[in-house]
C-alpha cells in the first residue's frame, strides 16, 4: 500500500485537502487509520476509501477466485 499512500499524498499536495499540502505517506496512512477508512483497490488504477468495516466484507471478484477459498 505504499504505493497508494504516496500517491494519495500527492494528489493531496496538490488539492489542499484539509487545508494543508505538507502531506507524507505516514500523513495519509495515520489519516486514514484515524479515520477508519483503507484504500480499496476498485478497478483498473482506480482506488476507493472505504471504511473499515465495509472492507472487512469477504471479496467476492476474480481476484477472490484467485486467491482460493
Amino acid at each position: 500500500m505504499p504505493l497508494i499512500h504516496r500517491a494519495l499524498a500527492g494528489r493531496w499536495n496538490r488539492t489542499g485537502f484539509q487545508g494543508r499540502t505538507d502531506w507524507s505517506q505516514t500523513g495519509v496512512k495515520d489519516w486514514l487509520s484515524a479515520n477508519q477508512l483503507t484504500p480499496h483497490h476498485y478497478s483498473g488504477l482506480q482506488v476507493q476509501l472505504v471504511p473499515f468495516n465495509v472492507h472487512a466484507i469477504r471479496h467476492t471478484g476474480s481476484a477472490a477466485v484467485m486467491r482460493g477459498p
